[in-house]
């Protein structure tokens, strides 16, 4: 059901995604943390990978969210989606 759920996703989200100024406010740790919810991490399966309290996750997702002018988290990792700043998210592999 997740999977039919996506283009719904993509087509929320405007076509060219947040203005650059707006991601590029991001702190590397906010986008850190968009990348993971990208990859279907939980905020608490963030909080354990990245060693953080849950609650400073959901501040971070907040903080990100609020800076892209996105309505939930979902909408935010779409804007960064559609925008292809996507890749930029990730976190270096330890491996």
């Amino acid at each position: 059901m997740e999977s039919t759920r996506q283009p719904e996703l993509i087509a929320v989200a405007d076509r060219r995604g947040p203005e650059p100024s707006r991601r590029a406010q991001l702190s590397p740790r906010e986008r850190e943390i968009l990348g993971l919810l990208s990859e279907g991490l939980t905020g608490q399966a963030i909080a354990g990978r990245l060693f953080l309290s849950p609650e400073t996750v959901r501040t971070h997702i907040r903080n990100a969210t609020r800076k892209l002018g996105a309505k939930t988290r979902v909408h935010a990792v779409a804007l960064m989606l559609v925008s292809r700043d996507l890749s930029t998210l990730r976190a270096p592999s330890t491996g």
